[in-house]
């Protein structure tokens, strides 16, 4: 349910910029889609404490929700490329988030005796590795990239096995163990050891609250011995690298009952290590956790909340410090003192724990208080490990955590953009432009910022030349005031976390 409820978020984030795009008011399916994905949030759902029955019904709407989303993405590229016709296979890359990138895109083998090409004719890296073709692409903020596939032989590296249980980029340097382990992680700007000791732990523990399990965890489960993986080994094809661009080690993980495919990857284009779990699960009152030993002392961490952070004591003192044992939180946590952190990112998981320097992520858990067969199936999920620089603002966790959670959308065009990309310059540190979509009542677009540094910022936002009124609303979209603009920039002031609406109004609208 939570890894379906991360990606109808995310999908509705891209189909309402799509709409602002398209400029035709608000779409009807997209209130509709948004009626059944705050239907699934509610609190006997998203945790995890309902019948068998309700996940059913609560799989099938998530299912129909991606898919009309998907559709209504898939449609509104294919509108926004309506000019001439190309003559040979041009794909759009679309990054649907408030933060430039780079990432190495996927297309199919049958691409590989084909160069890759931009819009100038320049070619892109490309590499051949588990039988896809990947492409190096760079992509601004809120916008699109092409890739235009042309006849004859690029330059193409191709995949290697992989020599060793050590991975490398220039951020940072990672050492393996054959039982899947992280022994070493070293951040290469300063050759410091971000470890403490052996970390990437999985451990299974015993889930069995006095009361109300489906709810609640009880803190004596830490009094428990938890079951550690009792068979480790490799998967060599799935085990290659590419110098200096991509490593890939993937290990079979057998604990309890259960058996995690564990794929670890390293590319030149994110400053973290990526793993990614496949889980046949079938466990009873059991709960999987991932333990990380951090080198960085510090008596509290950070931890987002929706559209903000919020900071928690690991050195609990009091009963009500220690009552808080197991806490939510969004994308992202790092523990980090003045000098240097470690951050922990995820795609689809809530609950963790950090006390001193230890911090975990609650993978999976299995109460069959109410519904005896809850969660025995199938699971993916990933989680990043994020060394840095400083502190979180200086490190870039939260820019990482939601480029991790944001994935490109790379489809196929037929023709030429048909449209022109309005640009919304917002480069002021701390603040993030969260959300464009049309205006609730169709009469205009809506941008919405947060302030997520902590502190007062002041934000100069560049606005395209057809935007004739600026007013700041409430989150509703109730109107409050009209903002100045002089040459199409405004300013806004933003206290700590902080949340702006903006609503822009175009020449000819009334």
């Amino acid at each position: 349910m939570k890894k379906n409820n991360r990606i109808s978020e995310v999908l509705l984030s891209t189909a309402e910029y799509l709409a602002a795009l398209l400029d035709k008011g608000y779409p009807r399916v997209l209130n509709e889609v948004w009626e059944d994905v705050l239907l699934l949030q509610f609190h006997d759902i998203l945790p995890g404490s309902s019948i068998g029955e309700v996940y059913e019904d609560a799989h099938a709407i998530s299912a129909h929700s991606h898919e009309r989303l998907n559709t209504y993405i898939t449609e509104g590229i294919r509108t926004l490329h309506s000019g001439e016709g190309f003559d040979h296979p041009v794909f759009a890359a679309f990054n649907a988030g408030a933060f430039e990138r780079e990432e190495w895109l996927e297309f199919e083998a049958e691409y590989k005796d084909m160069r890759a090409v931009d819009e100038e004719g320049n070619e892109y890296p490309t590499l051949f590795w588990l039988d896809k073709v990947r492409v190096k692409v760079k992509l601004p903020a809120w916008g699109f990239a092409y890739v235009h596939w042309r006849a004859g032989s690029g330059s193409i590296s191709e995949a290697e096995p992989a020599a060793n249980l050590c991975m490398e980029n220039e951020h940072l340097k990672a050492e393996f163990t054959p039982q899947g382990t992280l022994s070493s992680l070293i951040l290469k700007s300063t050759g410091r050891e971000m470890l403490a000791q052996e970390s990437n732990l999985i451990r299974l523990w015993e889930d069995e609250p006095n009361n109300w399990g489906a709810w609640d965890i009880n803190h004596f489960y830490r009094d428990t011995v938890p079951w550690e993986p009792h068979e480790v080994k490799l998967i060599p094809q799935r085990c290659v690298q590419v110098e200096g661009c991509y490593h890939s080690l993937c290990f079979e993980i057998k604990i309890g009952s259960s058996t995690i495919i564990q794929q670890v990857e390293l590319t030149d284009c994110a400053p973290y290590l990526k793993i990614s779990h496949e889980v046949d699960w079938k466990e009873h009152h059991k709960m999987l956790r991932v333990h990380f030993y951090a080198n960085v002392i510090s008596d509290v961490a950070s931890t987002e909340v929706a559209m903000g952070v919020y900071q928690r004591s690991t050195k609990p003192s009091n009963s009500f410090e220690l009552a808080k044992f197991e806490f939510p939180a969004h994308t992202w946590v790092d523990l980090s003192q003045r000098d240097c952190g470690l951050a922990l990112i995820n795609d689809c998981k809530y609950g963790h724990r950090i006390v001193d320097n230890e911090l975990e992520i609650n993978l999976l858990r299995s109460p069959a208080d109410v519904d005896p067969n809850a969660d025995i199936h199938r699971h993916s999920y990933s989680y990043g490990i994020l060394p840095h620089l400083g502190d979180r603002m200086q490190g870039g966790v939260l820019p990482q955590a939601h480029r991790f959670n944001t994935p490109v959308i790379v489809q196929e065009i037929a023709a030429k953009a048909s449209f022109r990309l309005p640009e919304y310059s917002c480069q002021t540190e701390g603040v993030k432009l969260h959300t464009i979509k049309p205006a609730d009542d169709s009469s205009g677009t809506v941008l919405r910022f947060y302030e997520y540094a902590g502190c007062d910022a002041e934000l100069v936002l560049s606005l395209p030349e057809e935007c004739q009124e600026a007013q700041l609303c409430d989150i509703r979209e109730r109107l409050l005031e009209s903002v100045t603009m002089d040459k199409g920039k405004l300013r806004l002031h933003f206290k700590p976390y902080e949340i702006k609406t903006l609503k822009l109004t175009k020449r000819g609208n009334k």
